[in-house]
């Protein structure tokens, strides 16, 4: 929706405060799982904030948002997109150590670095970063199998 305009945290916060919270604190619960060696648990954690996002896509519809064109409208839209852009970051980042190959291309689509240090999810900020993210692109394409031959 902008594609000449990197997103960033916007000044002030209306409907994202909930997510922002709830991924502030994926990194204590990330490391309670680590100390008890849960991988379900870590696991567990990620994807509950990837249903938390899908439920604001849900909640703000950024499609509405977007053909409606007031300025209003246009700041929730930003408000939106940068809420899901970091909570993206934040669970590329988290799942860095259990899919180390497929997460880079997630921080290079989002327009970010990814960290090099391990257990970076522990330092993560909110809103540390601004996002100029490419077209995205499938990381794990949907694998079609052809059905059974007939006999």
């Amino acid at each position: 929706y902008f594609p000449t305009e990197p997103l960033k945290q916007p000044e002030k916060v209306t409907h994202s405060a909930d997510v922002r919270q709830s991924f502030e604190k994926l990194p204590q619960e990330l490391a309670a799982t680590l100390e008890i060696l849960d991988s379900a648990a870590y696991a567990s954690a990620c994807t509950a904030r990837s249903r938390l996002l899908n439920l604001y896509i849900d909640r703000t519809k950024p499609w509405a948002l977007a053909k409606q064109g007031t300025p209003e409208a246009t700041q929730e839209l930003k408000e939106v997109l940068f809420t899901l852009l970091e909570g993206i970051r934040w669970l590329a980042t988290a799942w860095m150590p259990i899919l180390p190959f497929g997460m880079p291309e997630v921080f290079r689509q989002l327009g970010v670095s990814a960290p090099k240090e391990r257990g970076a999810v522990k330092n993560l900020s909110w809103g540390e970063l601004e996002f100029s993210p490419l077209e995205p692109k499938p990381i794990y394409p949907r694998l079609e199998l052809s059905p059974p031959a007939q006999t």
